[in-house]
């Protein structure tokens, strides 16, 4: 079985990429293509934040990659990807990590060093939005 093919699992979560399915427990849902290379791309490094690229990468992998519609495709597969786990329960997310790219959490807990840096400016982001509105408003 190769790498692409094995299937991952993920706190109660498991993703079988040979068929696109992904299951928490008897429950489970059909997954598309760009749905199921985003999942298994966080899965292989659930302790850290994925990157756009990497993802893009996952999504389109070699020179394809160059004429896709980019981060746009992105973010509607990530969209489709956390109504698919909203599906499945267990307090499954895909969060958006300001300006670095998306982190799987099981029950809202993050994992790895990775993210307390991206809390940090995500933190700072939201007190210069706060100040920048003060200031206009």
């Amino acid at each position: 079985m190769t790498r692409a093919s094995a299937p991952l699992a993920f706190g109660p979560l498991t993703l079988d990429p040979s068929c696109q399915v992904v299951a928490v427990g008897e429950c489970s849902v059909q997954l598309r293509g760009q749905e199921c290379a985003v999942l298994a791309a966080l899965m292989r490094r659930p302790s850290e934040v994925v990157s756009h690229d990497t993802l893009l990468e996952a999504l389109y992998p070699g020179p394809e990659r160059a004429s896709a519609c980019g981060l746009d495709v992105l973010r509607a597969a990530v969209c489709r990807l956390r109504r698919a786990l909203a599906g499945l329960g267990a307090g499954l997310h895909v969060s958006s990590v300001y300006g670095s790219g998306y982190l799987l959490e099981v029950g809202g807990q993050r994992v790895g060093a990775d993210v307390d840096v991206a809390d940090e400016l995500n933190h700072a982001l939201a007190e210069a939005r706060a100040r920048a509105r003060e200031e206009i408003g």
